[in-house]
């Protein structure tokens, strides 16, 4: 993998995983809490208390973005492995709640809230629910194609430096093989032996 496309991973995971991270403290569910004899009460909730993996695996994403630009070879499939996992997590939680509001609003009340009435959603904020979601899936594509696309460029940086090796070896006066003989360390004005 090229530094030019481990930077511009990095630099875009980065950018849709603090985006997410903004999202989270805004206000996605706002409940009434009804019981009898008292008022009704209406209770926001942000994003922070309806998806609490949010946080965690949005900073695992950060930090392997981090880790992404210190590192290579090999390793870059274990930095794709946490930024999938924490990625999918967090998507996933943003996907359920789109797919149902009212009932990820419920349930996330129930267990922040200690209220024993009853609780119904009074609205529901689709913009910042919706931005979340698709920062995250964002993160994923990022992630798988980095999965993608790691192994083959480890590959072909392989076969480059086999194949710079075997033209310096057969003694090859073209450019290439100055540039590779160069490249080695070898002194050029006393032939092709090591300094």
């Amino acid at each position: 993998m090229t530094t030019r496309n481990k930077v511009w991973a990095a630099f875009i995971s980065a950018l849709l995983a603090g985006a997410a991270l903004l999202c989270l403290p805004q206000v996605w569910v706002r409940l009434e809490l009804i019981e009898p004899g008292l008022p009704v009460v209406e209770e926001p909730l942000t994003g922070s208390a309806i998806a609490q993996i949010g946080s965690p695996a949005l900073l695992v994403v950060l930090a392997a973005s981090l880790a992404l630009l210190a590192i290579r070879g090999f390793l870059i499939y274990l930095i794709v492995f946490f930024w999938l996992g924490a990625g999918g997590a967090s998507a996933y939680v943003g996907l359920s709640f789109l797919l149902d509001p009212s009932q990820s609003g419920v349930d996330a009340a129930q267990s922040t809230l200690s209220s024993q009435g009853e609780i119904s959603v009074a609205g529901v904020s689709y913009v910042t629910a919706s931005i979340y979601t698709i920062a995250c899936v964002g993160v994923l594509v990022v992630a798988t194609w980095l999965a993608v696309t790691a192994r083959k460029r480890v590959a072909e940086s392989q076969k480059a430096t086999k194949y710079e090796r075997d033209s310096y070896r057969t003694g090859a006066t073209d450019h290439l093989a100055i540039w590779d003989a160069q490249d080695a360390g070898l002194d050029l004005t006393k032939g092709t032996q090591k300094p």
